[in-house]
């Protein structure tokens, strides 16, 4: 007969990559199921963030701000200097340059040196070592140790001694290697070891020091050292467009990093003015040479001068040339002059001289420059008026006429005579006007380039003298600036920073941890039910299959006083075997038949479940379920441990059932229960014997008297040739007539074909599938078994149900079996009381 389970049979089948089964409600109940591993996680974590924020090295910011003073008193002469010779370079002082600077290995380098931060001394304290900046008990110096090597070392000091001395030992060395032994130092000498002389001096902390404590001494590389602290020292701009700078530090001293910046600021400003100073020396001897370069050549230039001048004949050019000028101007008036008296003179000659103007009156007063001739013309011009008057009266035979005649004739010689002297007087004096003019003449042409030469003899005096001048007043300023000499760079907040500790951060770390706690077992969990390809729980079997399930077993696990009873009922059975077998025979017969133990477990509740819905699968009375064959799908699954105590919790409702090992080739429930001894007869032997009647192999069970056992007898060479006999079938017909339920207790079906041979006599295949075994991927190979009517009447148990709820989440408890109020829990001890 058939049994129609339910409409979900003709949906399409889904595969694995088709299904989703994580949801947010299954990882709730995976945290929940998983609270302890998440408290410990959390308790874990929580503790190594403690452990970190206590062993770690509380790490200390300070800050301090200088302000870049725009223009420098220092630098002004160079400035002018500068400007004077015509560079447009601005020597003023660039705060970004500043901010490079202050970084650089040579502020930083002498910084080091004079705080003696390449030597360090710690002692433990706690769970972290803590730095004795300045509040170490001794100081150790090494005399002519190499800058790049690396010593360490550790001192135990005795308070106690009189002679002060110091046990020093595991001394190691980046160039010698270990020393072996120890050294004992007395304070204050110096001593040769094997990696140097070192000196070792006491401090004002050397009696507050315990003497139990060791002290532990590193001297380190200092090109490492410098390195170091100029990575971590931070130099930036206070804001973009001003010129303040903040310089930031880290230490795990707080004095430490107060002092480093400091004495860094101490060291810049030092070199500052060092190098504004010697830039200022530089500049005095510099000026000081032009001053006697430029003093000789004012000397040169003075005797070019007087040499010219000598040269010259002249005292001064401008005066010379003024009386040049007007003794010029005088000559030019005595040649007018003198071209006139020529010219006037010239004037009368010619009258004298022409016929036509013998009897005409000789021009008089008209600027003859001789008074003797202008007094012979008045007397000529008398004579002749005296003439022609006495003319006129009379004849040109007048002897007065005649007489005055031969005076006028007489007179008028005596006048050309004396005109001509003169004329030849004025033209010798004009020769020598001319000469003088000509003199002049030279003197004033030649002024100019006298001017000229004299004048750039001049300007040159007066570059050099100003020259001269400027820099006798440079080397004043520049001698001022030497002795006012400063930083350009102002302390504006002094080395500052918080109580409290930067690094590290409690609140942050904590939080941290927190998290880590949260997220490593969420990862775990999440990793391990996405990793895991087990079926996790009736959700699988909904997901992937639409075989009807039955119930579902809760994970079992006997108690060790129920273990041991078991064992002491099997102790005949289990001679013989070694310490494997015997464990594997007293495991299986531990679960057996545990609902007549455990009747107020959920195991048995579980079974009551199973029991009741085989029951509902049978729609009316005349079709009753009676053959009941339980298999798996691969081995481990339970099958016996659900066929044993199926049958007995059957058998516990008043039905007479018969329960048969049909796993003829390892004897599996025969051996839990004690029948597998040697020569008795069983399923195999039935089949195999024809002589063999059912009465022969039935046994009866001590766990119910309404519960019969068929063993499986021997293991017989052909099992499914047996089962094909038509014996079997007789056996489950005599079965039927004398029990109410046949349980077949069968192999797994996926492994042989023992199972699928006989599948068609029963009436339901309960298939037993264990959570957190079956791989998942086989519950298609049981669908497609369902859905093709291999097995007939196939429905699902799912057992070990509750195993993975701690990783997984598919709990059993989930699903509504819970521990049922008083039962309490299953297996344990309480129970067997």
């Amino acid at each position: 007969m058939e049994y129609s389970t339910s409409s979900t049979q003709q949906e399409p089948m889904r595969s694995a990559e088709e299904v989703s089964t994580f949801s947010l409600g299954d990882l709730l109940t995976l945290f929940r199921a998983n609270w302890l591993f998440i408290l410990l996680s959390l308790l874990i974590c929580l503790a190594l963030g403690f452990l970190y924020i206590q062993s770690s090295t509380h790490q200390y910011s300070r800050s301090a701000s200088l302000l870049i003073k725009s223009e420098s008193s220092i630098n002004s002469a160079i400035e002018k200097l500068a400007q004077f010779t015509g560079d447009k370079h601005s020597y003023s002082d660039e705060v970004s340059n500043q901010v490079i600077i202050l970084g650089t290995e040579r502020v930083v380098s002498e910084t080091v040196r004079r705080l003696g931060l390449d030597v360090q001394y710690r002692y433990r304290s706690g769970l972290r070592e803590r730095d004795l900046y300045r509040q170490s008990p001794i100081a150790i110096h090494f005399v002519n140790a190499d800058p790049d090597e690396k010593i360490t070392l550790r001192a135990k000091l005795d308070k106690d001694d009189p002679d002060n001395q110091v046990l020093l030992y595991d001394i190691k060395s980046s160039l010698t290697g270990k020393v072996q032994g120890s050294i004992v130092a007395t304070l204050g000498d110096t001593i040769a070891t094997p990696i140097g002389k070192i000196v070792v001096e006491n401090t004002p902390y050397y009696s507050n020091f315990p003497t139990y404590e060791v002290l532990r001494v590193q001297k380190d590389n200092f090109g490492e050292v410098v390195r170091g602290y100029m990575r971590d020292l931070q130099v930036s701009l206070q804001q973009k467009d001003a010129s303040v700078i903040k310089l930031t530090i880290q230490s795990s001293s707080p004095q430490l990093a107060e002092d480093f910046l400091s004495t860094l600021i101490l060291v810049y400003t030092e070199l500052e003015r060092s190098d504004k100073v010697k830039i200022a020396e530089s500049t005095q001897r510099f000026v000081d040479e032009r001053l006697a370069i430029i003093s000789s050549e004012l000397g040169q230039v003075d005797a070019e001068i007087e040499d010219f001048k000598q040269s010259q004949q002249i005292a001064d050019i401008g005066a010379e040339a003024q009386e040049y000028i007007k003794g010029s101007s005088e000559v030019k008036a005595r040649l007018v002059e003198l071209n006139n008296g020529i010219s006037v003179a010239q004037f009368v000659q010619g009258h004298l001289k022409d016929k036509s103007q013998m009897e005409s009156l000789i021009p008089a007063n008209v600027g003859i420059a001789s008074p003797a001739i202008e007094a012979a013309i008045a007397k000529y011009n008398e004579l002749l008026l005296k003439r022609n008057q006495l003319q006129t009266n009379s004849s040109s035979q007048n002897p007065l006429v005649q007489e005055l005649n031969t005076q006028l004739a007489a007179q008028r010689l005596s006048i050309i005579t004396s005109i001509e002297n003169l004329i030849s007087t004025l033209e010798v004096e004009r020769q020598g006007i001319l000469a003088e003019q000509s003199s002049y003449k030279g003197r004033i042409t030649s002024v100019p380039m006298q001017e000229r030469i004299v004048g750039s003899i001049y300007r040159q005096q007066k570059i050099k003298e100003e020259l001269y001048l400027f820099l006798l007043n440079v080397r004043e300023q520049n001698a001022l600036s030497i002795e006012a000499a400063e930083s350009n760079a102002r302390l504006i907040q002094a080395p500052t920073g918080p109580a409290e500790p930067v690094s590290p951060r409690v609140p942050i770390i904590m939080l941290a941890a927190l998290l880590l706690g949260l997220l490593i077992p969420a990862a775990v969990i999440y990793i391990r039910s996405v990793a895991n390809n087990k079926v996790r729980g009736k959700a699988d079997l909904e997901t992937y299959t639409t075989i009807p399930l039955l119930g579902e077993v809760p994970h079992y696990k006997a108690s060790r006083r129920y273990v041991k009873h078991v064992e002491e009922q099997i102790k005949e059975q289990l001679e013989g075997l070694d310490s494997k077998e015997r464990s594997e025979v007293v495991d299986q017969a531990s679960r057996m038949f545990i609902v007549g133990h455990h009747r107020r477990s959920v195991v048995s509740e579980a079974f009551t479940v199973i029991r009741s819905n085989i029951s509902f699968l049978a729609p009316d009375r005349d079709d009753s379920v009676k053959r009941i064959l339980v298999t798996s799908a691969i081995p481990g699954s339970g099958k016996t441990f659900t066929s044993s105590n199926l049958a007995l919790s059957l058998a516990q409702s008043g039905k007479r059932v018969l329960l048969v090992d049909c796993d003829i080739r390892k004897n599996t429930l025969s051996k839990a229960i004690g029948r597998h001894q040697t020569g008795q007869q069983g399923l195999s032997t039935y089949l195999s014997d024809s002589r063999i009647n059912p009465e022969m192999v039935i046994c009866a069970t001590t766990q119910s008297e309404m519960l019969s056992v068929v063993p499986s007898g021997p293991v017989p060479p052909n099992p499914t040739e047996l089962f094909m006999s038509p014996r079997f079938e007789e056996l489950l017909r005599y079965a039927d007539e004398n029990f109410d339920y046949i349980v077949l207790d069968t192999i797994p079906v996926l492994n042989l074909a023992d199972t699928r041979v006989i599948s068609h006599l029963a009436d339901i295949t309960v298939m037993v599938v264990r959570e957190n075994h079956l791989p998942r991927r086989l519950l298609l190979e049981l669908e497609s078994l369902y859905r093709e009517k291999r097995l007939k009447g196939l429905c699902l148990v799912l057992n070990d149900a509750g195993v993975g709820a701690s990783s997984y989440g598919y709990g059993y408890g989930s699903y509504g079996y819970g521990s049922y109020g008083s039962y309490g829990s299953y297996g344990s001890d309480e129970e067997h009381k």
